[in-house]
């Protein structure tokens, strides 16, 4: 189960509930400003910072062009995620999320149209209709 700290406390979160609902209201924001705030009080560093050197890793050692590179964010609540890849070059169209608040899609599809998206049980996250390879 995953878990969410609020002043102080840390608390199991109960998607299928209200919870999904408390999360939104924490970090409302579809915007790369909001999740690079979040991914900083959490982490330490930014959700820009992380996922711009895993991108310039798979460019550099994997010889990937980075607008050829599809992403599927599991969970990804209003796709703030998301957009910080496509602020780092990632095509719209190859940004991939699914999370089981309709709320949080709601404001994901309303900001980013191109993004395919959808709620759906985690299980079957991957029912948008084209195949991906897990690496070894």
């Amino acid at each position: 189960m995953a878990a969410a700290s609020g002043e102080g406390t840390t608390k199991p979160f109960d998607w299928k509930g209200n919870d999904g609902d408390e999360y939104l209201k924490m970090y409302p924001s579809d915007k790369q400003e909001s999740v690079d705030a979040m991914y900083k009080e959490f982490h330490g560093v930014t959700a820009t910072e992380i996922m711009g050197e895993a991108l310039d890793v798979l460019e550099k050692k994997e010889g990937l062009d980075r607008k050829d590179i599809k992403v599927l964010d599991v969970g990804c609540s209003t796709g703030g995620l998301l957009h910080v890849f496509e602020s780092l070059g990632l095509k719209p169209e190859n940004l991939y999320g699914t999370d089981l608040s309709e709320p949080a899609i709601k404001i994901a599809k309303e900001a980013h149209p191109a993004y395919k998206l959808q709620v759906r049980l985690y299980e079957y996250a991957l029912g948008f209709g084209e195949e991906y390879e897990i690496g070894n």
